[in-house]
């Protein structure tokens, strides 16, 4: 691509799902230039359908006693 401008970046997201978003919003309100990237439509996938929801106690298996109680303690501030 010789002869031809490119584009830079000071961050690149992958992801283009709420995080990825703010992530990105974030970036340029420093000042920094981000691209997001996504293979679909920003919003689309785990955003979508709340599978990135963070609940104190669906990510502790059995056996991981100690984090649910941490999760619990947290969620209770």
């Amino acid at each position: 691509m010789s002869g031809h401008a490119r584009d830079t970046w000071d961050a690149v997201v992958v992801g283009g799902g709420i995080i990825g978003l703010a992530v990105a919003r974030a970036a340029r309100e420093r000042g920094l230039r981000a691209l997001v990237l996504d293979a679909a439509e920003p919003g689309g996938a785990a955003t979508r359908v709340a599978a990135g929801m963070l609940a104190p106690t669906a990510e502790a298996a059995f056996g991981e006693e100690g984090l649910l109680r941490a999760n619990a303690e947290a969620a209770a501030r």
